[in-house]
C-alpha cells in the first residue's frame, strides 16, 4: 500500500527569519546611499536662488552699472532692488559680494549634517560660472 502523504509545501518560521534578517542587514547597507539624496535636494534648491539672485543682480547691474551689495542682514526693500524678496532660508544664508561680483550660498540651519555645516556654493554674476575653487560644498555644481 501506497502511503497518502498530504504534507504540504511551504517556509518555516524560522526560515522566514532568516529571510527577514537578510533583508534587514542588506537594507541598513543600502540607506547611507540615500541620504546624500536629501542634500541633493536641498542643493537644489541654493542652485536655483542663486540664478533668481544673479538674473535680479544683471538687471540691477544694467540700469546702475554695478551689482549691489546684499547679506542675510540686509533688510527686504534691498532685496527687493533686484526684483526678489529676501530668500531668508533655514538653510542656506545667501549673500551677493558686489565688489567681487560673486553670490554665495552658505550651509547654515538646524539638522544641518556636520560634513555640510558652513560650506559655500559660489555664482559669479557676470558669466553666471560656477567658482569652483572658492565653493566647499561636495555637491557644489561644476562648470
Amino acid at each position: 500500500m501506497a502511503k497518502n502523504s498530504s504534507k504540504t509545501k511551504g517556509l518555516t518560521l524560522a526560515e522566514l527569519l532568516v529571510v527577514m534578517v537578510i533583508l534587514g542587514i542588506l537594507g541598513s547597507l543600502a540607506m547611507p546611499r540615500l541620504f546624500p539624496q536629501k542634500e541633493k535636494a536641498v542643493v537644489g534648491e541654493a542652485i536655483s536662488t542663486l540664478h533668481a539672485i544673479r538674473m535680479g543682480e544683471k538687471s540691477y547691474h544694467a540700469d546702475m552699472g554695478k551689482f549691489l551689495a546684499l547679506g542675510a542682514v540686509t533688510n527686504d526693500a534691498t532685496w527687493n532692488q533686484i526684483g526678489i524678496d529676501n530668500p531668508k532660508s533655514g538653510r542656506f544664508t545667501y549673500a551677493v559680494d558686489a565688489t567681487r561680483g560673486r553670490a554665495t550660498a552658505t550651509r547654515t540651519g538646524n539638522n544641518v549634517p556636520r560634513r555640510y555645516h558652513g560650506t559655500t556654493i559660489v555664482l559669479f554674476l557676470e558669466n553666471g560660472s560656477w567658482d569652483e575653487t572658492s565653493s566647499t560644498h561636495p555637491l557644489a555644481p561644476k562648470n
